[in-house]
């Protein structure tokens, strides 16, 4: 009897993808063996999104090594609800899981400045592997 192939998480050809199918992709995503990257740079964020820029919600798409990633949802969300101080700055962070029209999850934080704007840092990418 053949061992059954792992499912895996392919390009959308579409632009738009309800929520049920990233969830869905995320799943997979999940069954398949993964690779997670620290990369923990400083990602641009396109100017239009005033919502992002403050930290209300994750960027509809980020620039980060010289291409813009469309996300697609968002898997998770969470925060450090601790206060900053200078010994543990990464303290008051916003956290979110977003997932990529290529089925890549990235892991952004949003870090306060303190002057109504903050910074957005791409912390980690997981990708899917097919073996």
């Amino acid at each position: 009897m053949a061992e059954a192939s792992k499912p895996t998480c392919s390009p959308r050809a579409r632009e738009d993808v309800s929520g049920r199918e990233v969830v869905e992709c995320y799943c997979r995503s999940l069954e398949c063996d993964r690779v997670s990257s620290l990369i923990n740079q400083a990602v641009y964020i396109a100017a239009y999104e005033d919502r992002a820029k403050k930290g209300f919600r994750p960027p509809h798409r980020f620039e980060w090594r010289g291409g813009w990633v469309h996300t697609q949802g968002v898997i998770a969300f969470w925060r450090d609800s601790r206060k900053a101080n200078r010994k543990h700055p990464e303290y008051g962070r916003y956290y979110y899981n977003v997932t990529s029209d290529y089925g890549q999850v990235f892991q952004l934080y949003y870090e306060s400045t303190g002057s109504g704007l903050g910074r957005w840092v791409l912390y980690r990418v997981t990708r899917s592997v097919v073996r």
